[in-house]
């Protein structure tokens, strides 16, 4: 992308590697926190944040210095997918609350603190159990959440649920995404091997 970087975390030590998109040539190696897992961007590259699955915090790193500004605890338990909305200045954060539910952290990313926890409930199901992808379409000030039978569509400032459709995935941390420029979700289902394309 812009920064012409690769982000790789690295579970076993706590490091955030960075490579050069050219080369592919390790440019950095970042401590952040313990059992690293999913990382999301700025539009221009110009933060970074890891959300550590093991310790419950988000590690925030300058994108120009390579160095880490903030470390934000959130919950105790695990910490699971991750957005960023830039024009909010906030960021989203799926958490496993209890064994049986998952919730959703709002950041505040100037303040460095958790300013809401919501928790997921779709429009005609319980608390869901296998939510872990979260992807925000910043235009249309939506989040999208994959909860494992349905896709929540959650308003970006009042973080109202507003719809929900059927989307029978298990869709892992990095297996959602979205093109704001086409309309278009996608999820990864990873028990059947498919990409779903939903258009919205």
């Amino acid at each position: 992308e812009a920064a012409d970087r690769i982000y790789v975390t690295d579970t076993e030590t706590g490091i955030l590697a960075v490579a050069a998109g050219d080369s592919h040539q390790i440019v950095a190696r970042i401590p952040v926190g313990l059992y690293p897992d999913a990382v999301a961007t700025g539009p221009d590259h110009d933060f970074l944040y890891v959300a550590n699955a093991g310790d419950g915090t988000l590690t925030v790193i300058d994108g120009s210095s390579l160095e880490v500004t903030a470390t934000i605890p959130i919950v105790e338990g695990p910490l699971l997918g991750t957005a960023v909305d830039r024009q909010l200045g906030q960021a989203y954060i799926v958490y496993l609350a209890s064994p049986l539910e998952r919730e959703l952290a709002v950041v505040d990313i100037g303040r460095a603190e958790v300013v809401s926890r919501l928790g997921l409930v779709g429009g005609v199901h319980q608390a869901p159990t296998c939510a872990y992808g979260v992807a925000v379409d910043e235009g249309r000030g939506r989040l999208y959440i994959a909860d494992g039978s349905e896709l929540l569509i959650v308003d970006s400032l009042s973080h109202a649920l507003t719809a929900s459709m059927e989307a029978e995935t298990v869709t892992y941390n990095y297996g959602l995404a979205v093109d704001p420029s086409r309309h278009r979700v996608y999820l990864l289902d990873s028990s059947r091997g498919r990409l779903l394309v939903i258009a919205d």
